[in-house]
């Protein structure tokens, strides 16, 4: 049994909104006979916005009262915000229609990368997908788009998959877009080729055809960037076009090759260091001493002790996720801090000017809660 991740993007595959329901129906199946197979799958998308804007009277510059302050004094923002609440429901309604077709149950979840950072929320996220998972419905997970501070991005949504697939220790994560895959240059002459496997992202980009379009090199740029995420933490990442018939079936049950995979490279974190890893927001800065990184960078499991702490920045709780720095300023990782920071700098404070302590060899940071940075 394996973990996936579906990531179905409506707008990549296909421009007018007909079709891609059309298309949507064998992707659907798809996912049925995946899971018939004894996979579990949990889909995301984030196309309420390509659905509403297709809708009567909101296609172009529909007129909006704005307000003067905030993001709202942007008026192609806020139309945009309100194709999105428009398309929602409409996206899930015909995500359960399609699904009801072979008898299965969906469950639609809204959110944001803000509510993944919190930890009680992302621990509600997560208990509450993996009951569904248990009783066999198959979770839809869409941006909350009016809760987003900026605008709609290639990188936003590819984020969100991979802090989901890291959440829920997903083995891989699958983007459906209208492309086969990566493409790389023709080494004389000739068409481009289809990269197959990637081993070595920083390898791979030289190689790859030069986008005229801004747009699709913006694509590119996110999907390597969300390989390089999931990839590094023990997640297969797959890039596949969702036009074509009985993709995912072939790729993972016939065995055909399709697309491009990125194999992974690193091991799977517990849930709780994945929230550590990507989903938490920093809060705070840790620097510590040349001996403490250099045992860092061996990527053996280490602790940040109090002895090693040089200085501290930031405003933080106790138990709240920090980054830890070397002296040069290079990240090291991020952890789970065991002290606020007042409690932290006035315990190196105590240190530095030679204080007689009991426990400067104390935990700041335990190596079950620190996370090290990818090369």
């Amino acid at each position: 049994m394996a973990r996936f991740i579906i990531k179905i993007e409506a707008s990549n595959i296909e421009s007018d909104e007909k079709s891609f329901w059309d298309k949507l129906v064998p992707i659907v199946k798809d996912i049925v006979e995946l899971k018939a197979s004894g996979n579990e799958l949990i889909v995301v998308t984030s196309d309420g916005h390509f659905v509403g804007k297709k809708q009567d009277n909101f296609q172009g510059d529909f007129e909006v009262e704005d307000h003067r302050y905030g993001i709202w004094r942007d008026r192609r923002l806020l139309r945009e915000k309100i194709c999105s609440v428009i398309g929602q429901p409409l996206l899930i309604s015909r995500y359960v229609e399609i699904f009801g077709r072979y008898n299965h149950l969906v469950a639609q979840i809204l959110l944001t990368r803000a509510d993944l950072a919190d930890q009680s929320r992302y621990e509600s996220i997560r208990v509450m997908t993996i009951n569904l998972l248990k009783h066999g419905i198959i979770p839809v997970f869409s941006e909350n788009d009016v809760l987003l501070a900026g605008r709609f991005g290639f990188g936003d949504s590819d984020q969100l998959a991979c802090m989901l697939a890291m959440a829920f220790q997903a083995d891989k994560l699958v983007i459906l877009s209208n492309i086969d895959g990566l493409f790389a240059k023709a080494p004389v002459v000739g068409s481009p080729q289809l990269v197959r496997e990637v081993d070595d992202l920083d390898s791979i980009l030289g190689t790859l055809c030069d986008e005229k379009d801004e747009v699709e090199k913006e694509r590119i740029r996110s999907r390597i960037e969300a390989a390089r995420m999931v990839t590094s933490f023990g997640i297969e990442m797959h890039i596949m076009n969702g036009t074509k018939e009985r993709i995912l079936i072939n790729s993972f049950i016939e065995g055909i090759a399709n697309g491009t995979v990125f194999r992974s490279h690193g091991v799977k974190l517990k849930q709780r260091k994945g929230w550590v890893a990507l989903a938490a927001q920093s809060k705070g800065v840790i620097v510590v001493s040349t001996f403490l990184a250099e045992a860092i960078n061996t990527r053996k499991p280490v602790s940040i002790l109090l002895i090693g702490v040089e200085k501290v920045t930031g405003n933080f709780n106790k138990n709240d996720v920090v980054t830890v720095k070397d002296t040069d300023g290079k990240v090291l990782g991020r952890g789970e801090v065991r002290y606020s920071s007042d409690e932290l700098i006035k315990l190196v404070q105590k240190r530095i000017n030679g204080e007689k302590m009991e426990f400067f060899g104390s935990e700041v940071i335990h190596c079950d809660y620190f996370v090290i940075a990818t090369p």
